[in-house]
């Protein structure tokens, strides 16, 4: 009898299929973690090749990213400002839509992810400043300047992957500027 241990993706598919059977299908709404296209399993496996002690995200809608994030990392942690919570998938946008987050992870059945509220940008770079991990998501504001911003405030880690890459033209400019990023499909990797 062999006990195997599942792969990266079908834990991924595991996952998303009992949040999906929880929230309905509209849950994947505006997150990265697509099981359908190659460069989630891409960006996950060079996590995973990494093996973060603690790994960041910025920009968190619902948290399903973050709960993906945690199948490879050791600890998540994800960071987002109640402003910039966007209302989709049958909710409204602000802090009502960040409650939804603990009810994802409870779902998950991760105990190895949390999730921060900053009430204001200042606020949010200020976490990310003090904070120690050893590896970052950035999948907030598709504006340059906060792509920028948010980089300058996680890459002291050494290790910065992005999403939007190519799919927002505003963080494909932010990518350009920081230079040295591998991309692939709509996620990118910047390592120190």
């Amino acid at each position: 009898m062999s006990s195997e241990i599942p792969s990266i993706a079908e834990q991924v598919d595991s996952l998303l299929a009992r949040l999906t059977g929880r929230f309905g299908a509209k849950i994947l709404v505006a997150t990265a973690a697509r099981n359908d296209t190659p460069d989630l399993l891409w960006a996950l496996y060079k996590i995973a090749y990494h093996n973060p002690l603690h790994m960041v995200e910025i920009g968190t809608c619902h948290g399903v990213m973050a709960t993906v994030l945690g199948l490879v990392a050791q600890h998540v942690t994800t960071v987002d400002v109640a402003t910039y919570v966007p209302a989709h998938a049958g909710s409204p946008g602000g802090p009502t839509a960040f409650a939804r987050v603990a009810d994802v992870f409870e779902v998950a059945g991760l105990d190895n992810v949390w999730a921060v509220l900053a009430e204001n940008e200042a606020e949010k770079q200020r976490f990310l400043r003090a904070s120690p991990f050893d590896a970052a998501f950035i999948d907030g504001l598709h504006e340059t300047d906060a792509v920028l911003a948010d980089f300058e405030a996680v890459r002291k880690c050494g290790f910065v992957l992005f999403h939007n890459v190519s799919s927002h033209a505003k963080v494909k400019t932010a990518i350009e500027q920081i230079g040295d990023v591998t991309c692939f499909g709509n996620f990118g990797l910047w390592r120190e």
